[in-house]
């Protein structure tokens, strides 16, 4: 049904809707002859399509509304209470399958629950009622296409049921998603707390479970169950996002639970795309690591041998895993879509079936030295809050104050790099000149010289050349050339006064 209504799908290839709509009408016409349950089936699906067909309509009309959020949820809770879509409420309905999580079956909604997020595409939250007398609350979506998250849900679903067939559980959370059609769907609501908001809040990770889940005596006086599952559940995404290659990681869409569940959310960008340059194979802050007691801890080590575990476990059903993606290639997913011939190709790269085990064991512990040093990813991380404005303001550390160089100066610091500074400074008299000047830069010290050049006024803007030689970690120096190739880019990316500005990195 989605691909049926998919415009662009359509326009690539005219014979798509007739092909999609001939499978539905066979399925349907296959449901009505059959035995009495499968008209049940038929029943429970057509009334399944006109629940969503109503949901779809309110949270239009609430998009309409004027006036602010709260005026908006007014309406959305007096909509679904009403009859205004149809002679029977939504608030109340004979009991159907929840198309989200069709075992679970519903009987109407709870208007004064309902919500809206702060989000510009105003996605709706809406609680269910169960047959159970139970909540089941779920975020209604206009105007986003959830196939590519939906896949990529049922691939991390599929990955954790064949880790638990190795007896590996790592606490994952495969929450379900259904896209309804190429703009509209539903997600399920799991109670949870974004990792920037637990830092702002609480100052730490371990903070937030001593809160939630104190024990004396333990360690971190965290309890070890809370502990054991943060540990485990960091170690399977970072596993699981560096093979599906998910990109725009930040602490924003990593979401933690207070029993200890670190799960990823928003899978815009999959397969090496990244809207951030430069970025670390995997999402492994500073934060991150301090929440499991830092590299030095008995759970880093946990993590890691848990890392490489999975790692190795999946490499063995890889075959099934690219298959299931060359089914999809045809699918319209937008980022399969974009290089259909080379979707399989990317990901078989990142399970490296080159490697003997051993050789990948020492992968996988390179990949995670890279992640946990990947100073300029912490870089673009504070950018990124300071640009959802939770920066310091007006003052010092706020985005428009930040002095330019020193920020260029963070980025140099932790590597071993060659940097080539080309100021264009308009003069007094409006013309331009060029300088030029070659900074060295080193792990050891601050780079010399780089206050020299702070701008002195608003139009001046800065083009940085890198040249990456190598990178320090726990196992040694990496050269420039494998760090770029752990890392997956060829881009850095450096703040200007009026915004960002992307420059490739010269390979050597």
């Amino acid at each position: 049904m989605v691909e049926k209504d998919d415009q662009n799908s359509i326009s690539k290839d005219s014979q798509i809707k007739e092909m999609y709509n001939t499978v539905m009408q066979r399925f349907g016409q296959h449901l009505m002859k059959g035995i009495p349950d499968y008209l049940k089936k038929h029943s429970q699906l057509k009334r399944q399509n006109v629940l969503i067909n109503k949901l779809v309509e309110v949270m239009r009309q609430v998009a309409k509304e004027s006036g602010n959020r709260k005026k908006k949820i007014e309406r959305l809770q007096a909509l679904l209470a009403s009859t205004e879509f149809s002679k029977q409420m939504l608030s109340n309905f004979d009991p159907i399958p929840l198309p989200i999580q069709p075992e679970i079956k519903i009987n109407g909604l709870i208007p004064e629950k309902a919500s809206i997020f702060k989000s510009a595409l105003l996605p709706c939250r809406l609680v269910f009622r169960t047959t159970e007398n139970k909540d089941y609350t779920v975020i209604a979506k206009t105007g986003d296409d959830l196939r590519q998250d939906q896949l990529i849900l049922q691939i991390i679903s599929l990955m954790d049921k064949l880790l638990q067939q190795e007896n590996l559980d790592l606490k994952l959370t495969p929450y379900n998603v259904l896209a309804t059609s190429c703009k509209t769907g539903f997600v399920q609501f799991i109670e949870s707390t974004a990792v920037a908001d637990v830092l702002s809040n609480e100052g730490s990770i371990q903070n937030f479970f001593r809160k939630h889940s104190p024990k004396e005596n333990a360690a971190y006086n965290i309890s070890p169950d809370v502990m054991d599952t943060y540990v485990k559940s960091s170690a399977g995404y970072c596993v699981i996002t560096y093979l599906l290659g998910v990109g725009d990681r930040h602490l924003d869409n990593l979401l933690l639970t207070t029993k200890g569940n670190l799960f990823h959310v928003d899978f815009g960008y999959i397969l090496g795309r990244d809207p951030k340059p430069f970025p670390p194979p995997m999402k492994l802050s500073k934060e991150m690591l301090e929440g499991m007691g830092g590299v030095n801890s008995e759970q880093f080590q946990d993590f890691v041998t848990l890392c490489y575990t999975s790692f190795l476990h999946l490499r063995r059903h890889a075959n099934l895993i690219l298959n299931l993606f060359s089914l999809m290639v045809d699918a319209n997913v937008p980022d399969i879509a974009l290089e259909p011939d080379k979707t399989v190709k990317k990901l078989q790269d990142k399970f490296r079936l080159d490697l003997t085990d051993e050789e990948a064991v020492q992968y996988m512990k390179n990949l995670i030295d890279v992640s946990a040093g990947a100073m300029f990813a912490a870089w673009v991380e504070q950018i990124h809050k300071l640009a959802q404005g939770e920066g310091k303001g007006e003052g010092e550390g706020s985005l428009e104050q930040a002095p330019q160089m020193l920020i260029l100066s963070t980025l140099v610091h932790p590597i071993f790099v060659r940097v080539v500074v080309l100021l264009n400074a308009a003069n007094d008299k409006g013309y331009t000149h060029t300088v030029l000047e070659e900074v060295k830069g080193s792990i050891a010290r601050r780079t010399d010289g780089l206050e020299d050049f702070t701008p002195r006024k608003e139009r001046e803007a800065y083009n940085v050349r890198i040249v990456l030689t190598g990178v320090t970690t726990s196992q040694g120096m990496i050269p420039g050339e494998r760090y770029l190739e752990l890392m997956n880019s060829d881009a850095v990316l450096v703040y200007l006064q009026k915004g960002y500005h992307e420059m490739k990195v010269i390979r050597f």
